[in-house]
């Protein structure tokens, strides 16, 4: 029996007993798998697995040759190896969670992609506006964007406002005469939520002496959200970033409004409402077009 011929009965048989039970366990532990490979590549969880992975390979070596008393300590250690990653992998797995938890699905059934976008884009002019001359003054800022999850729990820390969002109005507030200068605002949706708001901050050992704690604040508010948080450093006039736990530095104006237009504002094949698609779908099939959508 040839090759083929083997090969040809082996998907045949592969064919009649793969179920969509099947095809389903698939795309889940795919999606798992890429969301624990997601969450190690991050710098923090990468070192930790790094370490841990040096464990494991103490813990065999002992065993293999013998040392009775290491492998009895590194066994018992493992037993609580579950609890021990759950405290070391906390704000991680917070976020993970808190993703899965905020994550919106809605059936976009009216066209408002449009008016969201033009706020969008207002928004981030002004914020890249006053970002720029407050670099020029020297003037800190601490601007927290929301995202997928909510920072509810932030903005009531500080003064809620709810306005329209302006150069002039940020940089109002941060002003060092102003009382509300010293916390953060926050972003929602193209509208100024809050200021003067608390932020957390990291824990992380590994960050340059000449940023204090408004850059602490930042980084950490992205370690424990998805959020885009703007720096502006009080010191220097450098335009910060802060996303996943990571800090960009030297923006410009001009840099900071592409990555924050990335950022927040989607494509808009992904933008596209649900009605006009099926729509589209319905004319298509009615008029004998092609079916596919170009």
């Amino acid at each position: 029996m040839s090759l083929g011929l083997v090969l040809r009965n082996a998907f045949t048989n592969l064919a009649h007993t793969f179920t969509w039970q099947d095809a389903l366990d698939i795309l889940l532990m795919a999606f798992i798998v890429y969301e624990l490979i997601s969450l190690v590549m991050r710098s923090r969880v990468k070192q930790l697995m790094f370490g841990l992975v040096i464990v494991v390979i103490a813990y065999l070596v002992a065993r293999a040759i013998g040392l009775r008393t290491v492998s009895y300590v590194f066994s018992n250690l493992f037993q609580v190896g579950v609890i021990v990653l759950v405290i070391m992998f906390q704000p991680e797995l917070r976020r993970a969670l808190e993703k899965v938890g905020s994550s919106k699905i809605k059936l976009n059934l009216f066209d408002n992609t449009s008016e969201l976008m033009s706020e969008w884009q207002y928004a981030i002019n002004a914020i890249c506006e006053a970002c720029e001359h407050m670099s020029a003054s020297r003037t800190g800022a601490l601007i927290v964007i929301e995202r997928g999850i909510s920072l509810s729990d932030i903005s009531n820390s500080g003064t809620i406002i709810d306005s329209d969002i302006s150069a002039n109005l940020i940089e109002t507030i941060f002003y060092e005469g102003s009382p509300l200068h010293d916390g953060a605002v926050t972003v929602k949706d193209g509208r100024l939520q809050a200021a003067g708001c608390v932020l957390p901050l990291t824990t992380r050992m590994d960050i340059d002496r000449d940023m204090g704690t408004r850059h602490r604040a930042g980084i950490g508010m992205s370690e424990n959200s998805d959020a885009v948080v703007v720096i502006v450093s009080e010191e220097t006039g450098i335009i910060s970033l802060a996303r996943n736990g990571n800090l960009q530095r030297h923006f410009s104006r001009a840099t900071l409004k592409d990555l924050l237009v990335n950022e927040l504002i989607p494509e808009p094949a992904e933008k596209q409402p649900l009605l006009p698609k099926i729509k589209s779908l319905l004319s298509k099939k009615h008029t004998g077009e092609e079916k596919h959508d170009e």
